[in-house]
């Protein structure tokens, strides 16, 4: 269940940074930190 959790905190993160136009290299690396 927390896992779930992060990786929908990780998706949020993803559309706010696609909405912000972010690095996407940075965002990968958040992704990928999220998952553990």
């Amino acid at each position: 269940m927390r896992s779930i959790f992060s990786f929908r905190f990780a998706l949020s993160i993803f559309d706010i940074s696609l909405f912000l136009n972010f690095d996407r290299s940075a965002v990968t690396l958040m992704l990928w930190s999220a998952s553990f």
